[in-house]
């Protein structure tokens, strides 16, 4: 679905503040993954996805579907006075009308969970969560092949970030790609199949989840922690405890440790 042969972005080229930000980047994102880039502030991973969405130039690029971009915080970004005009507002600049209209915002709003009635509410009405699903199904309604999320969880309830979660998985089981960028690496390792770390604007590891995380010498380079289960279980395994240390969820851990104890 999304190629990238050899890309490098640099930014001010041929100026005093001239930074490249990527450097030599060779990757395939094929259709219905789910893939989570991480990496600590200033190691690519925001430059990486708007090369990938096509906001910052490239010729290394080159993507078989369309590719909606969720940037973070994109409820700031909302600015008509109803929901229904929201998720209208870009498929009409694409010249969708009519029912074709009609049916991509009732199913935008179907797959991030917003009751029919919300259509005339003022979206700046809306909680936090709900202005966020409001904004992710803003892009939904242009129908992407390929849904990119910057952070979406920030900023956040506890409550709120569950429901957006599950939202997104279920926008994965149903057939979209799924590129996320976070901090939070147990979401990234409960969520996602495939891995990317970022370090100082190159791959540092690509990998599935189990397989990133433990390479414990590669993710302190990347400043980077494990999941809480793996972080919980490795102190146990240091105080003397003969346990497993392989668990990605916090039910994995739990599952681990009452077999060791015989809960």
């Amino acid at each position: 679905m999304i190629r990238l042969n050899d890309v490098s972005y640099t930014y001010a080229s041929g100026t005093p503040f001239e930074r490249t930000a990527l450097f030599n980047i060779s990757m395939e994102i094929g259709d219905g993954e789910f893939v989570a880039i991480v990496g600590s502030t200033g190691s690519g991973k925001s430059t990486l996805i708007q090369v990938m969405a096509g906001l910052l130039p490239s010729t290394g690029v080159t993507s078989d579907g369309r590719i909606g971009l969720v940037f973070q915080h994109p409820e700031d970004q909302l600015f008509e006075e109803s929901v229904e005009a929201e998720l209208a507002f870009a498929p009409k600049n694409f010249g969708v009308d009519g029912d074709e209209l009609n049916r991509r915002i009732d199913d935008a709003m179907r797959q991030v969970g917003l009751p029919e009635e919300y259509k005339s509410m003022s979206p700046l009405k809306l909680s936090g969560g709900e202005r966020r699903r409001v904004a992710i199904a803003s892009i939904l309604s242009m129908a992407p092949d390929v849904l990119i999320l910057d952070e979406p969880t920030a900023g956040l309830d506890a409550q709120s970030k569950r429901k957006l979660l599950e939202t997104i998985r279920r926008l994965n089981e149903g057939g979209t790609t799924i590129i996320m960028v976070t901090h939070d690496m147990d979401d990234a390792a409960r969520l996602a199949r495939r891995l990317i770390v970022m370090h100082n604007g190159r791959v540092l590891i690509d990998d599935a989840p189990r397989g990133v995380f433990r390479r414990t010498e590669l993710l302190k380079e990347a400043g980077l922690a494990q999941p809480t289960a793996m972080t919980i279980l490795a102190r146990l395994k240091q105080a003397g405890v003969d346990v497993s240390t392989d668990a990605l969820t916090i039910d994995e851990g739990e599952a681990i440790i009452k077999k060791c104890f015989r809960i």
